[in-house]
């Protein structure tokens, strides 16, 4: 399911296409559009309630403008990284009135209408915070039929909306928890209650785009899970790496070394018929000895050419090429990975490169180098802001990068952080480059 974002909807507003045709194209309504948008103005509202800054920040002198901009930045990558926003608790006094006025809603003893009228107060009028537990609490009270015999009456219409509001404060509240959750069974639990709920036309679009919060939160669990587990490198494969690397095995030994663990793999594995990753044994240890190199995990390599040869003559093709080139990106070594990587953009000396593979490999190079100058400003002082946005805005605006490929890491769950991520999108502006709007 694809879920529209305010800027999304933004960027195509601003390249012609209208309210109708998005809501066309995506099967929304233009209502959801609205309330869409309406979000990412009340979101951007509260990060420059939260950093302080205002509209009128950007028609100041140049230097406050670089600052305003880095510090928006700085702002959201601080966020992504390390849950900077703190969130509004609820007092415990606010916690236990709203416990026990729940019980006096379950216990159904009290006059139906004014019991009524105190919960649509609650749920509507001050919309007063309650836990998430309440809310599922209430949420089971109102579908039951003893609270529909209960209010049976009140007008049905009010009614309605009470049960309306208690659905989408459901919804929202697992929406608003869904990416600090990182166990996949009380994911999928949340998954079954909101299927519980049921969509109905008055959660439709929170209950949908809660339902597709979830199943790419599961789904990127998985893969991290996974992922993490093929990065436990065996001892015995780390020393028998880089007792290649250095020449003091051969490939033969090497060979010998992954197809025991791989057998050893196998063994361990649980045969069961529903697995949620189906892996080669043989493929993860192979995986493991490249990233073991790659992420500079290895012993330190003095001799780049005669490596790199070792490594392609066991891995195939040019792969030493690359891995060396990723070991010294691991190790900041930016300036040696291009002058490592340029000597291989021959196609008479090295037929089985083939061309353009080298010039990407370079672009990987710069974009990589200008995320760890990123992500070290972001951990900089600030009076450096003004110099480093100036640079940075030439160096976006020449096209050599795309602001979706400089990666700043991983977020607090373990996702990947891009430029495009934290980028201020007051800068993008129809009709202009990113440095003509600052001027």
């Amino acid at each position: 399911m694809i879920i529209l974002t305010p800027e999304q909807i933004n960027m195509f507003l601003r390249n012609g296409y209208s309210k109708k045709d998005i809501a066309f194209e995506y099967d929304v309504s233009i209502d959801e559009i609205e309330e869409i948008i309406m979000q990412g103005k009340q979101r951007e509202a509260r990060l420059n309630e939260v950093i302080g800054i205002k509209d009128s920040a950007y028609n100041n002198k140049d230097k406050k403008k670089a600052q305003t901009l880095m510090g928006k930045m700085r702002a959201s990558y601080g966020e992504l990284c390390y849950g900077v926003e703190k969130k509004e608790e609820i007092p415990e006094e606010t916690i236990k009135v709203i416990d026990e006025f729940l019980d006096s809603i379950e216990a159904m003893e009290d006059d139906s209408k004014h019991q009524v009228d105190r919960l649509e107060k609650i749920m509507i009028g001050k919309k007063i915070p309650i836990t998430f537990a309440q809310i599922k609490r209430l949420y089971k009270i109102a579908i039951s039929p003893e609270f529909a015999a209960w209010v049976s009456g009140i007008d049905v219409g009010k009614i309605e909306r009470l049960k309306a509001s208690i659905e989408r404060r459901l919804t929202d509240s697992i929406k608003a928890r869904c990416s600090e959750i990182n166990s996949i069974e009380e994911l999928e639990g949340l998954q079954k209650l909101i299927k519980d709920v049921g969509i109905t036309p008055n959660n439709k679009f929170e209950a949908k785009q809660a339902l597709g919060k979830l199943s790419e939160r599961i789904s990127r669990l998985k893969i991290q899970s996974y992922n993490q587990k093929r990065k436990i490198i065996p001892e015995d494969l780390k020393k028998s790496v880089n007792e290649y690397i250095s020449g003091a095995i051969s490939a033969q030994d090497l060979n010998f070394v992954i197809d025991r663990l791989a057998k050893e793999m196998e063994e361990k594995t649980p045969k069961t018929r529903f697995q949620s990753v189906r892996v080669d044994p043989r493929k993860t240890i192979v995986y493991q000895a490249k990233y073991f190199i790659e992420s500079a995990g290895c012993a330190e390599i003095r001799d780049l050419e005669a490596t790199e040869n070792r490594i392609s003559e066991f891995f195939g093709g040019r792969s030493g090429v690359y891995l060396i080139a990723d070991y010294l990106m691991a190790k900041k070594r930016f300036a040696d990975a291009k002058r490592f990587a340029k000597k291989y953009n021959d196609s008479d000396k090295y037929p089985d490169i083939r061309i353009g593979q080298i010039d990407s490999l370079i672009k990987r190079i710069d974009q990589a180098e200008l995320g760890y100058r990123i992500v070290n400003q972001l951990h900089s002082n600030p009076s450096g802001d003004s110099k480093f946005i100036n640079q940075l805005l030439k160096e976006l605006g020449s096209g050599k990068y795309r602001k979706y490929e400089i990666k700043l890491g991983v977020d607090k769950n373990g996702e990947q952080i891009t430029l495009l991520n934290i980028w201020p999108y007051e800068l993008e502006r129809k009709g202009k480059k990113p440095e003509e709007s600052e001027r």
